[in-house]
């Protein structure tokens, strides 16, 4: 699914996500403000891609911590996990559903990704905890 902003030219704001997101801009920066404030040396920039559109990363020196992905009336958070954030994963709280979503991803070289929908503050505590995983590890 692609992101809400395609136009390669018009990089995205906190405005035009405010606007796109409503109620759910308040969780969007809660994300990005725990993962820059957990991992110091981060920054957030927004990626254009022709097949997706505008997607915005956090990125560390070495790796993308977490991308937040924004959908039409909710966003997407999406991570990648290695090894041994993964057995980390296995044995904490996280939700059920996160974690049999997760154990079915496909492996690949760099880790196991998931992508989360964002409709409601359900799963922020859990993104919460998967990102300070991710950064940890």
């Amino acid at each position: 699914m692609k992101s809400i902003f395609t136009d390669p030219n018009q990089e995205p704001n906190q405005e035009a996500v405010q606007q796109e997101l409503g109620n759910l801009y308040e969780l969007w920066l809660q994300l990005e403000t725990y993962t820059l404030a957990k991992s110091l040396k981060s920054k957030g920039i927004w990626v254009y891609s022709k097949s997706f559109g505008w997607s915005y990363q956090i990125k560390d020196p070495k790796r993308v911590v977490v991308y937040l992905l924004p959908r039409a009336g909710y966003f997407k958070v999406a991570l990648v996990f290695g090894p041994k954030a993964y057995g980390t994963i296995q044995q904490s709280a996280i939700h059920p559903d996160i974690l049999a979503e997760l154990a079915q991803a496909r492996v690949y070289a760099e880790g196991r990704g998931i992508r989360i929908a964002v409709t409601d503050r359900e799963v922020v505590q859990d993104l919460i905890q998967l990102v300070a995983i991710k950064i940890e590890s």
